[in-house]
């Protein structure tokens, strides 16, 4: 008599825990307060409110993101995250953006940019047949970029013109901890929370990040899920030029879709 044994692949419950790769895209509609600040050595500097500025108070950023599963426990992901709004208002008083000066009246174009670049490393700390938690560490790459302009006219000519800008690219630390619940094989809940603070070389600051996810599993490899993201994030450079700081709170409902394998 022949005994035939046949063994079939273990498969977790959500078709998420077993994707050794996921790519995802998303937007986020931001509502935002943001203040900037740079001031030349030796010379006086202020907050600058950008709403103050004609900057919209509500807009929409981008994501792109990938994640390497190596294994059962171990992690990768890198992603980028962009944001980028302008506005245009006459000022209502004298504003000096790193050592240039916007006199009361001008009408200012501003144009404000943060990228954000993350790249880490985790860890599963928990695992069961619906959950589990990863925990780890790795880097954000802040890419600032804050730019005043204004023109004066005689007639139908300009008469003079001011420009000032400041750039910031800041390489910081983060810790990151994530996690995920499957409800049902196709419907999903996770989370993501980081931090980190710096006191370091010129810089100085925090930065943090909450974010809350729930979606549906379209296919196999394809899901798409609605959430919400709170960033605050309060940064400080103090160089042998000057100093330029930056304080933001970004909040807003996100929609974001994923193919994973």
């Amino acid at each position: 008599m022949a005994v035939v044994v046949s063994q079939a692949q273990s498969q977790s419950f959500h078709p998420q825990m077993d994707a050794t790769h996921t790519f995802s895209l998303g937007a986020f509609y931001q509502d935002t307060d943001t203040s900037v600040y740079a001031a030349a050595d030796g010379m006086p500097g202020a907050d600058i409110d950008l709403n103050d500025l004609g900057v919209t108070e509500d807009d929409t950023s981008w994501l792109v993101d990938y994640s390497y599963r190596l294994g059962e426990n171990w992690m990768f992901s890198v992603g980028a995250y962009i944001f980028d709004v302008d506005g245009t208002r006459a000022i209502s008083k004298d504003i000096d953006f790193n050592g240039v000066e916007f006199p009361v009246g001008s009408t200012v174009d501003t144009t404000f940019k943060v990228d954000t670049y993350i790249a880490d490393v985790m860890y599963r700390v928990y695992g069961s047949e619906r959950a589990e938690i990863f925990i780890g560490g790795g880097i954000h790459i802040l890419d600032i970029s804050t730019e005043l302009a204004t023109n004066s006219f005689i007639g139908d000519n300009t008469g003079s013109s001011s420009r000032s800008n400041e750039d910031l690219l800041a390489p910081l630390p983060n810790l990151r901890m994530q996690a995920f619940f499957a409800i049902t094989p196709k419907w999903a809940v996770s989370g993501t929370l980081g931090w980190l603070s710096v006191d370091y070389d010129d810089y100085e600051g925090s930065f943090s990040y909450l974010r809350a996810r729930t979606s549906y599993r379209i296919t196999d490899r394809l899901d798409i899920g609605v959430g919400y993201q709170l960033i605050d994030i309060d940064f400080t450079n103090n160089r042998s030029s000057g100093e330029a700081g930056l304080d933001a709170e970004f909040n807003g409902p996100s929609l974001r879709m994923s193919y994973s394998f």
